[in-house]
Parts: C-alpha cells; sequence; structure tokens
C-alpha cells in the first residue's frame, strides 16, 4: 500500500501545473510595456550623469593643475556644481531603486492574486544556476504550463495597471550640466585659449594617474575609521598634498608650453596672446577663442616641450 501511495503521489507531482515568476513577468504584456516605457528615461539620465562627471572630472583636472591662478569666482563654481552634481547623482539613484523596489512589490503582489485564483495549487518550476545557467539551460519543468495563464490575469488586473500608471508617472530628479565661461589663466596671452585638460592627458597622463593614485592608497586606511572629526581632517591634509603636487606638475606644464607658444609665435604658426583654461568645452569653456586643436598640433613637433615635460612621465 505504501509503494502504492509514493507512485500514485510521483504521479501526481509530475503532471502538477507549473509557473515560474520570470517566466510570466515575460508573458505578461503589462510587465513587458512598463519596462520598455522605463528604459528610455533611465538611459538618459544615465547617459546625461556621464557626460556631467566626466565634464567635471576634466573641470577638477584644470582646477587641480592650475591650482592659485585659477580665479577665486570659478573655483566656487568649480566646487558649488560638483556638489550639486553629488546631489543629483543620490537622488537619481534613489529614484531608480524606488522604481525598481516599486516594480518588483507590485508585480509580485499581482503575481500573489493571479495564483489565488487558481483552483488546484502550482509549482513552482525550480530556477538553473551555476554553470548551467551560463550555458543557456533552462529549468526542465513538468506538466502543464501555466505561465501564460497567470500572465493573462496580470494583464487583466486592473490595480496592477494603475499601479503601473502611478509608478511610470513619478517625475525623474532634475539634472544640471554646468555652464558658465570661465576666465583664461594667461600664459602669452588672454585673447585665445587652450583646455588645459586636453593637454595634460596628451602630454602627462601617467603623472597624472601616479598622483591619483598615490592619493586613493594614502585615503584607503582612512576608510571605516570611527573618528570621523579626525578622518576628515586627515583627509582635508591628504587632499592638500595632492593638489600641491598636481599644481607644481602643472607649473612645469605651463612654464615649457608657454615657451613651445613663443617659438610657435615666431614662426608663424600660432596668432595672438594664448592662454590655460580650467574649464572644458562642454561645461562652457573660457572667453574668447579656443585653440586646443591647434595648439596640440604644434606641441606634438616641437622637441623641446617634450623634453621639457620628460620629467613628468
Amino acid at each position: 500500500m505504501t509503494l502504492l501511495l509514493l507512485a500514485l503521489g510521483s504521479a501526481q507531482t509530475a503532471h502538477a501545473a507549473y509557473y515560474h515568476p520570470d517566466q510570466v513577468a515575460a508573458a505578461s504584456a503589462v510587465f513587458v510595456s512598463s519596462a520598455e516605457k522605463m528604459a528610455p528615461a533611465f538611459e538618459a539620465a544615465q547617459k546625461e550623469l556621464g557626460v556631467i562627471s566626466i565634464g567635471l572630472e576634466r573641470l577638477e583636472l584644470g582646477v587641480t593643475l592650475l591650482g592659485s591662478t585659477v580665479a577665486e569666482a570659478d573655483r566656487a563654481h568649480f566646487e558649488a556644481a560638483r556638489r550639486r552634481t553629488a546631489g543629483e547623482f543620490l537622488q537619481t539613484q534613489q529614484h531608480v531603486d524606488v522604481i525598481q523596489e516599486g516594480f518588483g512589490a507590485i508585480f509580485s503582489a499581482a503575481l500573489e492574486r493571479a495564483l489565488a485564483a487558481e483552483t488546484e495549487p502550482l509549482v513552482e518550476c525550480g530556477v538553473v544556476a551555476g554553470i548551467a545557467s551560463l550555458l543557456g539551460n533552462k529549468p526542465k519543468c513538468e506538466g502543464e504550463d501555466a505561465n501564460p495563464r497567470l500572465a493573462a490575469r496580470l494583464d487583466a488586473d486592473t490595480e496592477l495597471t494603475a499601479a503601473v500608471t502611478e509608478l511610470l508617472g513619478r517625475p525623474w530628479p532634475a539634472l544640471t550640466r554646468p555652464s558658465a565661461a570661465m576666465q583664461v589663466v594667461p600664459l602669452t596671452g588672454a585673447e585665445s585659449w587652450v583646455d588645459v585638460s586636453a593637454i595634460a592627458r596628451r602630454f602627462i597622463p601617467d603623472a597624472i594617474e601616479r598622483h591619483r593614485d598615490d592619493l586613493d592608497r594614502a585615503l584607503a586606511p582612512l576608510e571605516g575609521t570611527l573618528d570621523e572629526a579626525a578622518t576628515r581632517e586627515a583627509a582635508s591634509r591628504l587632499r592638500d598634498d595632492y593638489e600641491r603636487r598636481m599644481a607644481a606638475d602643472g607649473q612645469i606644464l605651463s612654464t615649457a608650453l608657454t615657451g613651445a607658444l613663443e617659438r610657435a609665435a615666431r614662426k608663424g604658426h600660432i596668432s595672438g596672446g594664448v592662454g590655460l583654461c580650467p574649464n572644458p568645452p562642454g561645461l562652457g569653456g573660457c572667453g574668447g577663442e579656443e585653440v586646443t586643436a591647434d595648439v596640440l598640433a604644434v606641441l606634438a613637433e616641437d622637441r623641446r616641450f617634450a623634453k621639457a615635460t620628460d620629467m613628468l612621465k
């Protein structure tokens, strides 16, 4: 009798209808449509944050290399832009988390309502994990596939539709791209300017990377320390030291660049006075004409400039 009951139980289990939450979602028009509607807004925010982050990274490089020669108002603008962007990044990330968690919650609730409408309990299909999932293997589910039926109930669920509409209708946080022309730091003049970050990234990238790595290594032991005031003070000292070393390299670069510009002017390759701009073009650059491309071409052929900047490599 025991063997017969076990056999009957196995047969019933083998023929039970099954479902899997992921497969229900994939078959649900409401779920797929919601994901498609959310994706463009998410991608747009991600792209804009990337543009702003890269621009601020280049602006920070310019401000740090030019040190005390940067106008106080321009330095204040940079600091304000950095704080604002950090806040907007946090707000955007929180919005994404709320949307993702919200979708998970409302679809889970809708799936529970769909399952409650079944006359017989369903078996949740197993999940393929590990190497098998990497190979694209799918779970082996036996019995009736109830996923389409559950998906249809989700699509007819007015409570789900209303919740999705409300969630998708929430406005995204505003993103502000800093845009203001800064003052030129004169070299041979200030009628035109070059993007100092472009010069530095082209000719002294190793020095920049070395200073940043040194700062990161010095800051690492401070993470997780309990004394927050002491940590902030120590981090500030390390940051000040980093900025001094960057400004020293910036002075060497500026001196070498001044000589190269003077030689180029005598040969007629450059006309008018040229200065350095701490601000990249994408964030407003500086007042006057940008000649970054022309100057980069001149520097590429100037052996004396290359020799003068060798010490920074």
